[in-house]
């Protein structure tokens, strides 16, 4: 099973730096990190960072080498799928055709998106909440769903029928990290019943 949760960093938040707060988040209920990390070898020290701090899941994007270890494998919906990917094996992806291939090639969930605007990808529309809903409709596997999620919006998130969510901006850029991994928590289990 999918954690409802998981939090894609990148360079702009070192565990090294702070300790304390990858305790907290993980005491907060935060169980999956996703690193995306462009440069190499920064992917690679964050990596090593992370897999020596976090006791939970871990998924490096677009790098089967350092999917190892018990490191999961998340591609860009362009990438080609690999020869053995970590598990769970996870794509990106943009369409109903998208997904269908990602399952297809053995994706174990997808991730689809941007659902919202995001200022990951500013300047690009976002697919909106209908588009998630004809992909996990369509999907003969998990979609997860990412782009301006936030507290707010879970509700809708799961009302989709998606397994769960990602985010960036809603824990890196919170007042209070571990609060913010609790609410969207909560929002979560409370759109379940």
């Amino acid at each position: 099973m999918l954690e409802p949760v998981a939090w894609i960093v990148d360079g702009r938040f070192d565990p090294d730096l702070d300790r304390g707060l990858v305790h907290a988040l993980h005491e907060a209920g935060l169980r999956w990190v996703r690193i995306r990390e462009v440069e190499a070898s920064l992917r690679h020290a964050r990596l090593a960072a992370w897999r020596a701090l976090w006791p939970a899941m871990l998924s490096v994007h677009g790098d089967p080498a350092a999917a190892v270890e018990g490191t999961a494998l998340h591609d860009p919906e362009a990438a080609p799928p690999p020869e053995s990917p970590g598990r769970p094996y996870g794509r990106s992806v943009h369409s109903v055709p998208a997904a269908r291939a990602a399952f297809a090639a053995a994706a174990d969930y997808v991730t689809f998106g941007h659902v919202w605007p995001t200022s990951s990808h500013p300047g690009r529309e976002a697919a909106g909440i209908e588009a998630l809903e004809r992909v996990v409709t369509a999907s003969d596997g998990p979609v997860r769903a990412i782009g301006g999620v936030c507290e707010s919006r879970v509700a809708d998130v799961r009302r989709t029928g998606a397994c769960g969510f990602d985010v960036v901006s809603a824990i890196a850029t919170a007042a209070d990290p571990p609060a913010s991994v609790g609410a969207l928590l909560d929002a979560w289990r409370a759109a379940g019943n």
